[in-house]
């Protein structure tokens, strides 16, 4: 009875320490489980923004939109990953080593200098510089209106990371490539040179002339003769004016074409008739060089070639159908011609 009760106890103490020794290894098994293996390695990490070094790694939703991860180095053939949702690098630590993690700016100021012209709505600072209300990217090509003074076109420009750069003079944008950094860039103008043509009908003096803007274009231009005031027309709204045989354009602001046409001279002709009537009233404007016919009738009991002619020089005579015919030709001045018809003489 006695062995009995001995071997009872024994194995009521063997089925206990059992037990312990199972809770034991489980709450072992789950502490290891908890706590991550300790490494005896180290990294140490410098961060490089567009190769410069920075004091930190950029953290804020601002910079992930302006800067973008790159690349990595690590040093003892140390390997990792970026989690760019993370914002974070994990290296495999293998060795202690020392991790560059290389970041590069998508988004830049842009700045401009800018000669004779200006930027809408952006005043410069106390040198000078525009700074353009929006930034370039690395993406995209960079548009930017300027507006030249007026009178002023587009000579050149340059940027300091030596852009490809373009000028449309329709919308007076200048468009910038190839964006790296931070960009100032020269913009100038230059004062506008037009030409100036002049063209002329029945005179002399056409010519072509460059011109600056708000100059005047001067140019001698005389009629041809028996030719006198012109008519002017200029295109793109340039005024021209003609005094003197001196063509004016004035005040230049665009390329234009002038057609200065001058007209014929035009001389009064004063024919009276006493005694009779003439075909045509009188006065009447005659042009230069032109010709004119008057036929003149005596009043009854008036003799046909029995007349008195004052001032008649320059008109021909002649009788024909029992009428007197007077022809001008080629006139030239003003002229006052009196025909005067005697009466015809009773037969005794």
């Amino acid at each position: 009875m006695k062995n009995k009760n001995i071997i009872i106890i024994t194995l009521c103490t063997f089925i206990v320490l059992s037990f312990t020794a199972g809770i034991i290894g489980l709450l072992e098994r789950n502490s290891k489980k908890e706590k991550p293996p300790v490494t005896k390695y180290k990294a140490t990490y410098v961060y490089l923004l567009d190769d410069k070094e920075v004091t930190a790694i950029p953290k804020n939703e601002k910079d992930k939109n302006s800067v973008s991860y790159s690349r990595y180095s690590c040093t003892n053939r140390v390997e990792g990953s970026w989690d760019n949702e993370k914002w974070s690098f994990t290296p495999v630590l293998t060795a202690n080593t020392t991790c560059k993690i290389y970041f590069v700016s998508t988004e830049f100021e842009m700045s401009f200098k800018i000669e004779n012209g200006s930027i809408a709505n952006i005043t410069p600072d106390q040198t000078g510089i525009y700074k353009a209300n929006k930034k370039g990217a690395t993406t995209a090509d960079f548009i930017q209106e300027i507006l030249p003074k007026e009178g002023y076109s587009y000579k050149d420009a340059s940027c300091n990371s030596n852009n490809e750069i373009s000028w449309d003079k329709e919308n007076k944008e200048l468009t910038i490539k190839n964006i790296k950094e931070n960009t100032l860039c020269t913009v100038n103008f230059e004062i506008s040179n037009y030409e100036v043509k002049t063209l002329v009908e029945n005179g002399s003096g056409a010519s072509s002339l460059t011109i600056k803007h708000g100059e005047n274009a001067n140019a001698t231009v005389t009629p041809s003769i028996g030719y006198g005031t012109p008519v002017i027309t200029c295109t793109n709204k340039q005024n021209g004016t003609w005094i003197n045989d001196k063509f004016t354009v004035t005040k230049v602001t665009d390329n234009t074409s002038c057609t200065v046409t001058f007209k014929p001279l035009t001389f009064d002709i004063n024919l009276s008739v006493t005694n009779g009537t003439s075909d045509v009233k009188s006065p009447i404007k005659l042009e230069y060089n032109k010709t004119k016919t008057f036929t003149l009738t005596p009043s009854d009991g008036y003799l046909t070639d029995d007349y008195v002619a004052n001032g008649c020089d320059n008109f021909t005579k002649t009788i024909a159908n029992n009428k007197l015919v007077l022809e001008i030709k080629t006139v030239k001045t003003n002229e006052t011609c009196n025909i005067t018809f005697n009466k015809a003489t009773p037969k005794p």
